[in-house]
């Protein structure tokens, strides 16, 4: 296989994947939820119940936010500077005060 084509095979094995956005995302997130859910329910069976919820919390706080919250902070900064002569000049009127 050709280097250049590489790429290209890899978009078609995923395009039906992402090809219905709506149902990717709710799949995505009942699984999300679900995984939530079952965490404190299967830490149970090893711990007390009150480190089960401790390490839960702890865990999914750790890697369901934060985790992803660092890992496209770079994104979100890089949107902002790019846009902050547009946004400051769009939004500065509406900042002011009411007379």
């Amino acid at each position: 296989m050709c280097v250049a084509l590489a790429p290209l095979a890899r978009a078609a094995r995923i395009l039906p994947v992402v090809k219905n956005q709506h149902l990717l995302l709710c799949t995505l997130l009942i699984g999300n939820s679900l995984a939530m859910e079952a965490l404190p329910i299967f830490l149970d069976t090893l711990v007390p119940p009150y480190v089960a919820i401790l390490i839960s919390v702890t865990l999914i706080l750790a890697f369901g936010e934060v985790l992803c919250l660092l890992s496209f902070i770079h994104l979100l900064i890089r949107f902002l500077l790019l846009r902050r002569p547009f946004v400051l000049k769009n939004s500065f009127p509406s900042l002011l005060p009411d007379e």
